[in-house]
């Protein structure tokens, strides 16, 4: 009896490494993972507040310029001429830090991603819609869009394509694209670049629009599924012509209505529409939506296919790329 128990015990011992290093390898390298990323996010976070902050910063240099250069516009005065063109340094240096933080936030995110990729799928996707958000702020809009796209693909491919995390992703990539074909039809691109990636943004906002249920709401202005004018374009012009524009908060502190998400997108296809059918005078006159970076519109509108629908082999359903009249925009 003695020698069975014996042998038991040191059997039992034998197996405490084993035991070990299964949890090593299995839950507790799980766990390593997790708390790793946890804290990669954290950092994350506090890098995209700052980056919001100097984004903020960067917007008002930006429409100080503005105004500066509309003041100086068809004169000879050496001085307003002197001031407009001080006031686009600054705003340079302002829109240059901002991207820089938004970079940041990217290199931070892209460790955590890693970490989660085979944890936990849904974090790690999470993830990605956030790291290719700050990606296109950050001005390498091509970067963040291809991400987004890829991950449409796998949600597509796993019969997700009409999730929330979908929608999400399809809004980002749709502003992406938005943001890029502006930068690229200010900066001289030929049109039939700027409107194919223009023509993508609006692919995606349609299909939003199309598919978005009714009942979905956001706060104005809020969240990736707000319009594209309430985080700066509309808002913003009129402000610096002299008209107060409206805002996400109201004077009391206390937020806006609730807007419906369909209509927001609806209102984006228009302001896609908008970007298209103006002038350059009339761009160059009015301000660039707050979150959308300076630059060329970094390897956009270079042919490669895009702006694939929800099983990923082609444009969205019901007509969602058509260009026919939705409104006249502003």
């Amino acid at each position: 009896m003695k020698v069975w128990l014996s042998r038991i015990g040191w059997t039992l011992w034998a197996l405490v490494p084993v035991a070990a290093l299964s949890l090593h390898f299995g839950p507790a390298q799980r766990w390593d993972r997790r708390e790793q990323a946890e804290r990669l996010i954290l950092g994350a976070d506090a890098a995209q507040r700052e980056a919001t902050r100097l984004q903020g910063e960067a917007y008002e240099a930006h429409l100080a310029a503005l105004a500066a250069r509309m003041k100086a516009t068809g004169t000879e005065d050496a001085t307003l001429a002197r001031q407009a063109a001080d006031a686009a340094e600054v705003e340079s240096v302002a829109a240059t830090k901002a991207e820089g933080a938004w970079r940041r936030v990217v290199d931070g995110l892209s460790p955590a991603i890693e970490l989660m990729r085979d944890s936990d799928a849904a974090i790690e996707r999470e993830l990605r819609v956030a790291r290719a958000h700050a990606a296109v702020r950050s001005g390498d809009i091509g970067e963040g869009a291809d991400d987004l796209e890829a991950l449409l693909d796998d949600l597509a491919n796993e019969g997700k394509g009409e999730s929330e995390l979908a929608r999400k992703a399809r809004a980002e990539l749709g502003t992406a694209y938005y943001y890029g074909a502006r930068l690229l039809r200010m900066s001289g691109k030929p049109a039939e670049v700027w409107r194919e990636v223009a023509g993508q943004a609006r692919q995606q906002f349609r299909y939003l629009a199309e598919h978005e249920p009714e009942s979905a709401t956001t706060p104005a202005g809020v969240g990736p599924r707000g319009a594209i004018a309430n985080v700066g374009d509309e808002s913003a012009s009129r402000g610096a012509s002299g008209v107060a524009g409206s805002k996400a908060v109201d004077a009391s502190g206390g937020t806006m209505p609730m807007a419906s998400a369909a209509d927001d997108n609806r209102r984006n296809v228009e302001l896609v529409l908008n970007l298209e059918q103006s002038s350059l005078d009339e761009l160059y006159a009015r301000a660039r939506p707050k979150d959308s970076p300076i630059g060329a519109g970094n390897r956009l509108g270079k042919g490669k296919k895009r702006g694939r629908g929800p099983n990923g082999n082609g444009p969205p359903q019901n007509g969602a790329g058509m260009g026919d009249e939705v409104g006249p925009g502003w």
